[in-house]
């Protein structure tokens, strides 16, 4: 039986009722436009292979921009919480 995923109560709602794929949309723009560094390719942590060494579950976040998810159906971010600019 497959349940579906909901958002912790501390995690805020990255939807907040706007369509997912509008906010994937905002985001890639927004990453671009910004140069944000959230893919693990980016990272200091992550390890040759792309694993990262503290243990973020990542197979998502190796993924080119234009692929990338930033949230899932229940407004749960999906990026890695240490992302920053890349200019930084």
């Amino acid at each position: 039986m497959s349940r579906k995923r909901t958002r912790p109560r501390f995690q805020p709602d990255l939807l907040a009722g706007r369509p997912r794929d509008a906010v994937i949309r905002a985001f890639r723009a927004e990453a671009r436009a910004q140069r944000l560094a959230y893919a693990c390719r980016d990272c200091a942590y992550a390890a040759p292979d792309l694993r990262c060494s503290v243990g973020w579950p990542n197979s998502h976040l190796t993924v080119p921009l234009d692929a990338f998810e930033v949230v899932d159906e229940a407004g749960v971010a999906m990026f890695c919480k240490a992302f920053e600019p890349i200019d930084s």
